[in-house]
């Protein structure tokens, strides 16, 4: 078969709530000289039952998927599992993310081209970042919701992974007894039930956030204490910035 160059995409959709919805893309790129496969093999990574799989995909590094037959495979693996959100992400053999694509009930399966770049550490450092957004999405009135109903079913469901949290509007910005920085956010119209999120001491938006601000969060539910879902986690996005390779950048620069 002769050797094609091919274009392989990553478009990443992502909502952050400043009283609109934003449709965010990162682009990156990889040329490679290829010869066309038809099939590959998807396996589970990450599942939450009714609501959420992420397929992982590998592929060799002189090998990619043709774009109609990606889309084909990805469709009816989502079909078949009847979950509200679908994920998949194509690693090479060198672990680095060359292909994505996503689906929900209410939206196609999503694949789009991105731009060409040759350096490999920025190639590293987007794959290190895209990782942390290849997780069930949903708000802290869902968590909540899902642990006031049935505690022992969101703790087999949910408990050590991570979650984008979407619509967090903070209520609270203070330190618990042991001196540990979160942020709290209330899911009802008194304020009484809350998802209180753990930071790190040095998590860099600290120094960026205010009560009131609405940001975009990546956390892990730990437990349910007098109506309150504890969870460990980091900002990922606030207003005009993101986090990057461990920093804080203007998104829009």
């Amino acid at each position: 078969m002769q050797n094609k160059y091919v274009l392989i995409c990553i478009c990443f959709t992502n909502e952050v709530i400043t009283m609109k919805l934003y449709l965010t893309c990162f682009f990156i790129a990889i040329l490679l000289p290829i010869s066309i496969s038809y099939a590959i093999e998807l396996t589970i990574k990450e599942e939450i039952p009714e609501k959420y799989i992420l397929y992982n995909a590998l592929v060799s590094n002189d090998e990619v998927i043709d774009k109609k037959t990606f889309e084909k495979e990805f469709k009816q693996k989502c079909k078949e599992s009847e979950v509200k959100q679908c994920q998949l992400v194509v690693y090479n053999s060198n672990k680095i993310i060359v292909a994505f694509g996503e689906q929900r009930k209410d939206k196609k399966a999503q694949v789009c081209p991105f731009d060409l770049v040759d350096e490999k550490q920025k190639i590293k450092i987007l794959t290190d970042f895209w990782e942390d957004l290849f997780h069930y999405e949903t708000s802290p009135q869902e968590i909540f919701q899902m642990y006031d109903d049935n505690e022992v079913v969101a703790d087999e469901d949910l408990k050590g992974k991570k979650i984008i949290l979407k619509d967090v509007k903070i209520k609270e910005i203070a330190k618990d007894a042991f001196g540990q920085p979160y942020i709290s956010v209330s899911v009802d119209r008194h304020g009484f039930n809350t998802v209180m999120i753990k930071l790190d001491t040095k998590d860099p938006f600290l120094r960026k956030i205010k009560k009131g601000a609405r940001v975009f969060v990546v956390a892990t539910p730990e437990k349910f204490v007098m109506h309150n879902v504890l969870m460990k986690g980091k900002i990922i996005m606030f207003d005009k910035y993101m986090l990057f390779d461990g920093k804080v950048i203007d998104k829009g620069k």
